[in-house]
């Protein structure tokens, strides 16, 4: 099986973007030999202001539908449930592209008693939002 991910970041190389603040999606196909780039996505960011930013969330997440993963450095918990809902599975990661495909690789394609696998996180550090606004008081970095 091949999965679709669209990958959250400023600078091609590394996965350093917010869900919300994210303008574009570098979209990969992965399967159990590796991974291919397939294209580039450029939308609108989701989180333009405080508030409530669920128009501006679907929009984004429609422009994604296809993939059935999303990674990015981090997202918030309405985030989170709406790409839930839309079948896409939200990964968090402070990392390179080349390190979070290659770990999703593994999550992907290891064995089947592996349920845990929901979110990925860097081994040493993490983000995460306490609410649903994307401001950066509500985003805090923790060392893990």
């Amino acid at each position: 099986m091949t999965y679709k991910v669209a990958i959250g970041t400023n600078d091609d190389e590394n996965v350093n973007v917010h869900f919300g603040k994210a303008e574009k999606f570098l979209i990969y196909l992965i399967n159990d030999d590796g991974y291919e780039f397939v294209e580039k996505r450029t939308v609108n960011p989701s989180c333009v202001d405080d508030g409530d930013h669920s128009s501006l969330r679907d929009i984004v997440i429609k422009s994604i539908s296809d993939v059935d993963a999303v990674v990015v450095s981090n997202v918030g918990p309405g985030a989170i449930d709406d790409l839930i809902i839309a079948n896409i599975r939200p990964f968090a990661t402070l990392s390179t592209i080349d390190e979070a495909l290659d770990e999703l690789v593994e999550i992907f394609y290891s064995s089947s008693d592996n349920e845990d696998n929901n979110q990925y996180h860097n081994e040493n550090e993490s983000k995460s939002c306490s609410n649903d606004e994307c401001s950066n008081e509500s985003c805090e970095y923790n060392n893990s």
